[in-house]
C-alpha cells in the first residue's frame, strides 16, 4: 500500500500544478489578446507618423538639422534590452539576451535594460547598466515609454553615446515572434513615400526637433507593445504546453496506480484463499 500512497501523492501534486499552469494559461490569453490589439493599431499609427517626419526631414534640398539625426563616428554605443520582469515564458527571455550579448560584443557599450531578467543577465557581466526599469511589459503604458525615450535622447544630444540600439522580440503571431536588434538613433529617414500637403508652421526648421522626439517616443512605445505581445504570447504557448504535459502524466499515474491497486486486491485474494485452504 505504500506504493499506491506514493503514486496518489504524486497525482495530487501533478493535479496542484496543472491547476496553476492553467490559471497562467488563461491570465496569459487575455492579455495576449489585449496587447496584440494595441501592438497592431500602434504599428498603423506608427507608419503613419513616420512618413510626417520624412515629409518634414525632406522638405527642402538642405536636410533640416537635429541632434537626433545628427551621424557621428561611432564611439560609444547603448544597447536598450527589453526583456521580461517574471519567467514560465518559453525561450523568449534567453532569446533576447543572446540575440543583445551577439550584438555589443566587441563595442564599448552600456545598457539600458526593461525587465528583472535583463537587469539581473547584466547585472552579472562587465557592461554598465545605465537605467533599468522594471515592471513595465506587462501592462505597457505610454508613459512608461515616454520616460526611458527621453532618457535616452537626452544622452545622444549630450554625445553620451553616438549610437542606440534596441534589443527585443518582434511579434509575427501567435506562435511566433523574431529577434530584433533596431537602431534607434540617429533616425535613419529615407525618401518620404510621396508629395504631401503639410503646411508645417512656424517652420520645418523650428519644428522638426519637436515632431522627431515625439517619434521616438512613439517608435519606443510600439517596441515595448511589440515584446509585450511577444511576451505574452510565448507564456500562453509555454503553459498551454506545460497543461497538456500534465494531463497525460496524470492519465499516465492514474493507469499505473490502477494497474498497483488491482495487484494488491488480486494478491490480498490470493492470501486468504491460500489461507482457508490452510484450514481445511
Amino acid at each position: 500500500m505504500a506504493g499506491l500512497n506514493d503514486i496518489k501523492t504524486r497525482i495530487k501534486s501533478v493535479s496542484s500544478t496543472r491547476q496553476i499552469t492553467k490559471a497562467m494559461n488563461l491570465v496569459a490569453t487575455i492579455k495576449y489578446k489585449k496587447s496584440r490589439g494595441r501592438t497592431e493599431y500602434m504599428r498603423s499609427y506608427l507608419d503613419e507618423f513616420k512618413d510626417i517626419v520624412q515629409n518634414l526631414y525632406n522638405y527642402r534640398i538642405e536636410k533640416v538639422q537635429s541632434p537626433l539625426a545628427e551621424v557621428r563616428d561611432v564611439k560609444k554605443s547603448l544597447a536598450v534590452v527589453i526583456a521580461s520582469d517574471r519567467g514560465l515564458c518559453g525561450a523568449y527571455n534567453s532569446t533576447v539576451l543572446k540575440n543583445a550579448v551577439q550584438g555589443i560584443e566587441g563595442k564599448d557599450a552600456s545598457v539600458i535594460t526593461v525587465g528583472i531578467v535583463a537587469r539581473d543577465f547584466f547585472k552579472k557581466t562587465s557592461y554598465e547598466i545605465v537605467e533599468s526599469y522594471e515592471n513595465i511589459t506587462d501592462t505597457v503604458e505610454y508613459h512608461d515609454a515616454r520616460g526611458i525615450a527621453l532618457r535616452i535622447m537626452d544622452m545622444y544630444r549630450h554625445k553620451e553615446v553616438d549610437e542606440v540600439i534596441v534589443y527585443f522580440n518582434r511579434f509575427a503571431s501567435t506562435i511566433k515572434y523574431i529577434p530584433t536588434e533596431l537602431p534607434l538613433l540617429p533616425l535613419m529617414l529615407g525618401e518620404a513615400k510621396g508629395d504631401s500637403n503639410y503646411v508645417y508652421e512656424p517652420s520645418p526648421d523650428s519644428t522638426f526637433d519637436a515632431v522627431a522626439s515625439g517619434y521616438v517616443v512613439n517608435q519606443m512605445y510600439s517596441i515595448l507593445l511589440e515584446a509585450s505581445a511577444s511576451e505574452h504570447s510565448s507564456r500562453m504557448t509555454a503553459m498551454s504546453s506545460a497543461t497538456d504535459n500534465a494531463d497525460k502524466m496524470i492519465e499516465e499515474l492514474t493507469m499505473h496506480y490502477n494497474r498497483a491497486r488491482q495487484a494488491s486486491i488480486t494478491n490480498e485474494i490470493s492470501e486468504i484463499v491460500g489461507g482457508t485452504e490452510a484450514l481445511k
